[in-house]
């Protein structure tokens, strides 16, 4: 978990995807992502996250004051033929 740089970025960030059929058949995925940066251990997170989150977390917030307020946003789109 803590080797990939990904977990750091989405956690456990909830994707929302709209789908737009169009006449000629062709299907278009919007995906949309909002997360926030937080990494401190709670209720609702994996223990594994929460052990790590234990050390690094502390780390970040307390020792290097890093915001809890820094937000992820996120788009793509799909389209399928």
């Amino acid at each position: 978990m803590a080797g990939n740089p990904l977990t750091w970025t989405l956690r456990h960030a909830t994707v929302q995807t709209d789908g737009i059929v169009k006449e000629d058949g062709t299907i278009i995925l919007n995906h949309y992502v909002n997360d926030k940066l937080d990494l401190r251990p709670g209720p609702g997170h994996t223990p594994a996250y929460n052990k790590i989150t234990t050390v690094l977390g502390g780390a970040y917030h307390d020792v290097l004051r890093g915001s809890d307020k820094l937000q992820v946003h996120g788009f793509c789109s799909n389209q399928i033929h």
